[in-house]
């Protein structure tokens, strides 16, 4: 019978011990802006400001330490609250260009699959959408958010040293 004990005890830490090292980091369906909020202040991003946008999207503006500005809106959320219930978001940064600057030819510059790039009139904008079907983890988020940052950062600095953005 200690045989059968122990190595019943040998099996529960085994199975047990991948639950641990994962922090706890449980799979969520959807997303929350308070935790988004959370995540932010995690990552060492202070929010700015937040609201609904004209299309009904709950967002939050970022700025990081770097000093680039951009927002997370969320998608798919509930009809009741729009802060509640994100089955997805997106993350949006958007550069000005000069009045000189090529915007097709800016625009082919940015080669980042990890991101979408479009334009709106003199506008250069990146977006990374994350979709939660089927879950996705607390940490995964953070990730997506902080890979889209930086990558953001890079093109802005980019931007920047080209000489292609507006005073």
């Amino acid at each position: 019978m200690k045989l059968l004990a122990g190595l019943f005890a040998i099996a529960l830490a085994c199975v047990g011990a991948p639950a641990l090292a994962q922090g706890g980091d449980r799979v969520m369906k959807a997303l929350e802006f308070a935790d988004l909020r959370l995540m932010a202040a995690e990552l060492d991003f202070a929010v700015t400001d937040d609201g609904g946008n004209a299309d009904g999207h709950y967002y939050l503006e970022i700025k990081s330490d770097s000093g680039l500005m951009f927002g997370i809106y969320g998608m798919s959320c509930s009809k009741d609250d729009p802060q509640k219930d994100c089955l997805g978001l997106n993350a949006v940064a958007s550069f000005t260009l000069s009045a000189d600057a090529d915007v097709l030819k800016v625009m082919d510059s940015i080669d980042y699959a990890f991101m979408k790039v479009y334009r709106e009139e003199r506008e250069i904008k990146v977006s990374r959408y994350v979709i939660f079907d089927g879950g996705i983890t607390r940490e995964n988020v953070k990730q997506n958010v902080l890979i889209f940052e930086q990558l953001a950062d890079k093109i802005w600095a980019k931007l920047s040293d080209d000489g292609v953005l507006t005073d």
